[in-house]
């Protein structure tokens, strides 16, 4: 712990030496915080809820092997957690569309997932700044898409939640 002054010598090939005007820096020994935990729940959890239409997306390197997609518009994905922070976990690709995400009820974001390459495990929506308290998330399937996607397919891969 102190303060310390700290200088640079450099030396060329002659042999002429260089010294940096001195720097003065504080040095602590007290530790940071450690990180927030983040805890990954898989889309298959039974703290998340389906309606409508659902199955298993196609193969590719999902979070814990698996992720399921919606086809048809109004099929609804809930997902009931504590935390200050959650992320939807998905996916972005040429065949996906828009989905209207509610936070408590509460009409937060149309989330387009549009993108013109496949981003697989995607994080595609994001809030932060909750009461650490019980919250529900739901992702409804508008059947809304983007111009310049082919469908409007969305992916729940997983969540992801901090305290």
């Amino acid at each position: 712990m102190g303060s310390h002054t700290l200088t640079a010598v450099a030396r060329d090939a002659l042999g002429l030496q260089f010294t940096s005007d001195p720097v003065t820096v504080a040095v602590s020994n007290e530790s940071s915080p450690p990180p927030p935990t983040v805890t990954r729940v898989e889309e298959t959890d039974p703290s998340i809820t389906y309606s409508g239409d659902w199955r298993p997306a196609d193969p590719r390197p999902w979070s814990g092997g698996t992720a399921v997609v919606a086809e048809t518009a109004g099929a609804q994905a809930t997902f009931a957690f504590t935390g200050t922070s959650v992320n939807w976990i998905g996916f972005r690709g040429p065949q996906t569309g828009i989905a209207r995400v509610f936070l408590d009820g509460v009409v937060v974001a149309d989330v387009d997932t549009y993108s013109p390459t496949e981003e697989v495990q995607a994080v595609v929506f994001v809030a932060t700044s909750l009461a650490d308290t019980s919250h529900t998330l739901t992702i409804v399937m508008t059947g809304e898409q983007n111009a310049n996607s082919i469908a409007a397919y969305i992916v729940v891969d997983a969540f992801d939640i901090t305290p």
